[in-house]
C-alpha cells in the first residue's frame, strides 16, 4: 500500500531566501494573523473537495499555485483518474465560489481571483490533520 504524504514536497522558505515569513501564523498585514481554531480546522476538513484542496496546497512544491491546476487535481481525485471537462469545471465552480472564499475567511489561504493565484499560507495545525486524512483517504491511490 502506497502511502501519501502531504508534506514531503513543502518548501517552506520563500523565493527570495528570507526565512522571516516561514512562521506564516503571524505574518501580519501580509498574511494571517491567526492560527485558525482546532473546530475550524475540522470544518474545513469536513468536505471531500476542501481536504483534496488542501492535500494539494499542502503537498505543492510553491506556496502558489493556479487555480486551474488546482480544480483539474481535484477532479483526478474525485474522478479517480482521467476526468471529463464537464467535471472540471463543475469542480472549478465549486473551488471558486465554495471552498477557496471559505479557506480565505479562515485565513488559509489568499485567492486573487483575477490571476487565478491561490496562496497557502502554511498553517502548521491544518497540515498536521491534513496529514493524517490523507493518509486515510488517499492511501489507495
Amino acid at each position: 500500500m502506497t502511502r501519501y504524504n502531504v508534506l514531503s514536497n513543502r518548501n517552506m522558505s520563500d523565493d527570495d531566501g528570507d526565512d522571516a515569513d516561514d512562521d506564516r501564523a503571524g505574518a501580519g498585514a501580509s498574511g494571517p494573523v491567526s492560527t485558525p481554531s482546532l473546530d475550524t480546522v475540522f470544518d474545513l476538513l469536513s468536505d471531500q473537495r476542501r481536504r483534496y484542496v488542501l492535500y494539494h496546497l499542502v503537498n505543492a512544491a510553491d506556496d502558489t499555485v493556479d487555480y486551474e491546476d488546482l480544480a483539474e487535481q481535484v477532479a483526478v481525485w474525485e474522478a479517480g483518474g482521467d476526468p471529463s471537462d464537464e467535471h472540471v469545471e463543475r469542480v472549478a465552480t465549486d473551488l471558486h465560489h465554495i471552498h477557496l472564499p471559505k479557506l480565505a475567511e479562515s485565513n488559509v489561504i489568499d485567492f486573487d481571483q483575477r490571476s487565478g493565484d491561490v496562496r497557502f499560507w502554511g498553517q502548521p495545525t491544518v497540515e498536521e490533520y491534513a496529514e493524517h486524512a490523507a493518509m486515510q483517504e488517499l492511501s489507495d491511490r
